[in-house]
């Protein structure tokens, strides 16, 4: 991004990978009105919270539910 332009906060993303349950997945962390939404990248799932860690503890309970039903 050029000199003088600044990134609204909403449009700001924080891509990360996290490992969960041996598995590396690709996550995107970002503010959206008053809450942080973590989205898993590598499967369709999702959650938020009122911090960035919030979201992403959220995201990780989210994820294991799901994998835990997948088997």
């Amino acid at each position: 991004i050029g000199v003088g332009i600044t990134v609204p906060n909403h449009l700001k993303n924080s891509y990360m990978m996290i490992t969960i349950q041996n598995k590396n997945l690709k996550t995107r962390v970002y503010k959206e009105g008053k809450y942080y939404t973590a989205e898993s990248l590598t499967i369709e799932v999702s959650s938020f919270g009122k911090t960035k860690e919030e979201a992403l503890a959220n995201l990780q309970q989210a994820i294991d539910l799901k994998l835990e039903n997948s088997n």
